[in-house]
C-alpha cells in the first residue's frame, strides 16, 4: 500500500504547475477538453456534445478544490477566532459530504465520455458503477487499455460506498477535535459503524485526516482522467491543437500542498 501511495501521489503531482497566476492543472484531460471546443459546434464526430461533459468535470474539479480551500481557510480562522470555532465542525461536515457527491458525479460523466468516444453512446451504462460492474460484458467493444483502466479503479468503490451511505442510507459525516489538530473526521453508517478504515489516512483507529483522505482519492482521480483522455485521443486519432491547456483554482494550491505533505510522510 505504501509503495502504491507514493507512486500515485508522485504521479499526481506532475499534473500540477505554478506560475504568476497561481496553481493550475494540466495534462491530457485538459488538452482534450480544450480541443473539443474547436469541434463541438460542427458535430463532426460525435452524436452529442462531449465538450460539455469535459466542462462539467472541469467544474466539479474546481468545486472540489474550492471545498479544500474553504475547509483550510475555515480551519485556520477557527484557530484564531472563537466565532469560527463554534461553527467549524458543522461547516466542515457538510463540505466533506459534498466532496463525495462531486467525486461520484465526475466518475459518472467519465462513463458518458467513454461511450461517446467509442461510438457506444446509448449502448454503455451511463453510471460508472454499472459500467465497472459489467466491464466483462463490454470488454470486446472497448480498447483493452480502457478496459484495464476501468478494472484498475478499485479506489472508486471505496468512495462510492461512503457516498451512497451519505445520500441514500442515513450515513453521516462528523468532524472531531480541535481545528489546530487538522481536519479530523469519520463517516458513520446508520448503525454508527465507521465506513473509512484506511490506516495510512487515519489519525487513530476511528478518526481520519481529511487532508490525507482527499489527496489520496483526488490523486487517483487525476491520474484516471488523464489516462482516460489519452486513450480517447488514441481512439479517435485526434491531434491536439493546443500546446498545453491549463485550469486554475486557488484550491489547487491547497490540494497540491496536501499531496506533498502526505508524500513527504511516506518517504
Amino acid at each position: 500500500m505504501v509503495i502504491y501511495l507514493i507512486d500515485t501521489l508522485s504521479e499526481a503531482l506532475t499534473r500540477f504547475g505554478e506560475d504568476k497566476n497561481g496553481t493550475y492543472l494540466s495534462g491530457s484531460f485538459q488538452d482534450l477538453g480544450a480541443d473539443l471546443l474547436f469541434i463541438e459546434s460542427k458535430n463532426e464526430v460525435f452524436k452529442r456534445n462531449p465538450g460539455q461533459l469535459f466542462s462539467y468535470i472541469g467544474q466539479d474539479l474546481w468545486n472540489i478544490s474550492t471545498i479544500a480551500d474553504r475547509l483550510e481557510w475555515t480551519r485556520l480562522n477557527s484557530i484564531r477566532n472563537a466565532d469560527f470555532e463554534e461553527r467549524w465542525c458543522n461547516y466542515a461536515s457538510v463540505d466533506i459530504e459534498y466532496f463525495h457527491v462531486e467525486f461520484r458525479s465526475i466518475m459518472d460523466y467519465s462513463a458518458l465520455i467513454i461511450a461517446e468516444f467509442h461510438g457506444l453512446s446509448g449502448k454503455l451504462p451511463e453510471s460508472y458503477r454499472r459500467l465497472a460492474e459489467r466491464i466483462n460484458k463490454y470488454e470486446r467493444k472497448l480498447p483493452q487499455s480502457m478496459v484495464s483502466l476501468i478494472r484498475s479503479t478499485e479506489w472508486f468503490w471505496e468512495v462510492r460506498a461512503v457516498r451512497d451511505s451519505l445520500l441514500h442510507w442515513g450515513g453521516r459525516s462528523m468532524v472531531f477535535g480541535e481545528p489546530s489538530e487538522g481536519i479530523l473526521f469519520q463517516v458513520h453508517d446508520q448503525k454508527l459503524n465507521n465506513l473509512i478504515h484506511n490506516k495510512i489516512l487515519m489519525h487513530n483507529q476511528n478518526v481520519v485526516y481529511f487532508e490525507k483522505y482527499l489527496p489520496y482519492y483526488f490523486s487517483n482521480l487525476l491520474i484516471y482522467l488523464d489516462k482516460m483522455a489519452h486513450i480517447c485521443y488514441e481512439s479517435t486519432a485526434f491531434v491536439s491543437k493546443n500546446p498545453r491547456a491549463i485550469s486554475y483554482s486557488s484550491g489547487f494550491g491547497v490540494i497540491k500542498h496536501w499531496i506533498e505533505s502526505l508524500l513527504c510522510e511516506q518517504k
